[in-house]
């Protein structure tokens, strides 16, 4: 099977996902539903599978006896003959299990991701267009038992390319692109002891798009949110802090900064099993030990 080569830096990651599927929404133009949700699948993939495998590439988790394997959750979207589906499959000892379909209606299931709590609490997120809606559903799984997709309260009409991330203090952090007419913007929720915040907006109020975010969690617990937004004619890279109760103003990220996140080759460009058809479709995590 062909590897999938990804670059060594943000900035080329970016470059390489813009050349790659040759795609971005102009301001002002509208688009229907399943053209955004198709077109926001592709243009994301290779961020969003670099960002989720970059951040997870270790070689050992450590306890009290030793180093233990690193499991990894793989979660995907691929057809069923009728629709697109969300499967999940995880790797433990360098074996991973046979995939686990885990959703089953007539929506088409797109760009998934996932991440899990120290208690080993899966939280699985993607975007399902279903009788023309495009809306964020995620589930909850835990020993491969999955609830049933759920709904968040109170998003914007139409919502997509969601990502998610889990801080150690087990808050679950949503961001996506979302709109009720006009252009994307940025938003974040957080599931806070069981219930979901309000969506507030990352991205400075502008008549331009704003899409495609993703989480980085530094090790200090600092949540930083980047995203692709429309500026000065031109697609750049944007960041925002959360600090304390509130996003920080928006600011351009520059190469420096961007080249400082670095990818470990030896996992980004780790060959994927065989029953893996689509690896556009694809968002890998380094799971939590649980406790």
């Amino acid at each position: 099977m062909q590897k999938w080569l990804i670059p060594q830096t943000w900035v080329q990651i970016l470059i390489f996902a813009v050349c790659l599927f040759l795609w971005l929404p102009s301001p002002g133009i509208a688009q229907d539903n399943s053209q955004l949700a198709a077109e926001s699948q592709d243009v994301s993939a290779a961020v969003r599978a670099a960002e989720g495998k970059s951040e997870n590439a270790e070689s050992g988790i450590e306890n009290g006896t030793g180093t233990e394997a690193v499991n990894k959750d793989m979660v995907w979207a691929a057809s069923d003959g009728l629709s697109s589906e969300i499967y999940i499959s995880s790797e433990q000892d360098g074996t991973w299990s046979e995939p686990l379909q885990v959703t089953n209606n007539n929506a088409e299931n797109l760009v998934p991701c996932i991440d899990s709590t120290q208690d080993g609490t899966k939280y699985l997120t993607w975007a399902s267009l279903e009788e023309g809606n495009l809306n964020v559903r995620y589930m909850t799984g835990k020993n491969a038992v999955w609830s049933e997709p759920q709904s968040i309260p109170d998003l914007p009409v139409t919502s997509t390319t969601p990502f998610v991330a889990v801080d150690k203090n087990d808050v679950v952090w949503l961001v996506f692109a979302g709109n009720s007419g006009g252009n994307d913007d940025v938003y974040c929720t957080r599931l806070v002891k069981g219930k979901w915040t309000a969506a507030a907006r990352i991205n400075a109020e502008n008549n331009v798009p704003d899409i495609n975010p993703f989480i980085e969690i530094g090790e200090d617990g600092t949540v930083q949110v980047f995203w692709q937004g429309f500026r000065d004619g031109a697609y750049v890279i944007l960041s925002s802090v959360w600090q304390q109760d509130a996003w920080s103003e928006e600011k351009r990220v520059d190469d420096e900064a961007l080249a400082a996140i670095e990818l470990k080759n030896d996992e980004v460009q780790a060959s994927l099993p065989d029953f893996v058809a689509n690896n556009k479709t694809v968002f890998i995590r380094t799971a939590k030990k649980e406790k």
